[in-house]
């Protein structure tokens, strides 16, 4: 699997990585309904898409994301995933842990890339 993080907004090269890749993790925080549309628009037909986002009741109240987007996704067989601790800069890590959720010891991977792995 081809990982790719895009930096700059770049529409160009984003839906060009949803219209060539069979396997899709799509993570953001945020999800509009126009960009979930876009993504519906260009992705493969029998492409396995997953999205993590973050399900803040603030951020669907701002504006910053629309529940129509995860309701198209939803009816479009996206797996939609909540991840609270996502944000646009990073991730927001104020309490580490030493252990991970089931008791396991922390292997120094960070919390998304354990969460990750699980989804792939």
């Amino acid at each position: 699997m081809k990982i790719e993080i895009i930096k700059n907004p770049s529409t160009d090269v984003f839906l060009d990585l949803v219209r060539t890749s069979k396997e899709q993790l799509l993570a953001s925080p945020f999800i509009k309904a126009k960009v979930a549309e876009m993504i519906l628009d260009n992705r493969q037909s029998g492409a396995k898409t997953c999205l993590l986002t973050s399900y803040k009741l603030n951020s669907f109240y701002r504006n910053s994301s629309d529940l129509a987007a995860l309701e198209s996704f939803v009816q479009n067989q996206i797996d939609v995933r909540n991840y609270a601790r996502l944000h646009a800069n990073g991730l927001h890590n104020a309490h580490p842990r030493r252990q991970t959720c089931r008791g396991e010891e922390d292997s120094g991977t960070s919390p998304l890339k354990r969460h990750l792995s699980r989804l792939l």
